[in-house]
């Protein structure tokens, strides 16, 4: 998950209550990234290559993904990835000004 301020990644804080921004000291909860990511309950054959923890198969934004319960990382194919970092920033966006009239 990414910070919302800065769009750096988000580490889990060493208390376990919130996701820290190491580069603007940003912080977010960690319900945020359990609303975005759906847990299939089935096991992978990767790390994290933070934490060291088997990675479990997931969904995010549709795409298949794999990612770790304990510090809240995700595995995404690149495409995958492209994709939805594409519609987040669509959505960031919102819809576009309309062009006023001529007179």
């Amino acid at each position: 998950m990414n910070c919302e301020n800065c769009g750096a990644p988000l580490r889990k804080d060493p208390d376990g209550e919130s996701l820290i921004c190491g580069y603007c000291s940003s912080s977010a909860s960690p319900e945020m990234l359990e609303r975005q990511i759906q847990w299939l309950n089935e096991s992978t054959s990767y790390r994290c290559t933070l934490c060291k923890e088997s990675l479990e198969s997931a969904v995010l934004f549709g795409a298949p993904a794999a990612g770790c319960r304990k510090c809240g990382g995700v595995l995404l194919e690149q495409g995958a990835f492209l994709e939805i970092v594409e519609m987040l920033r669509a959505q960031a966006r919102g819809p576009g000004i309309p062009p006023r009239p001529i007179d």
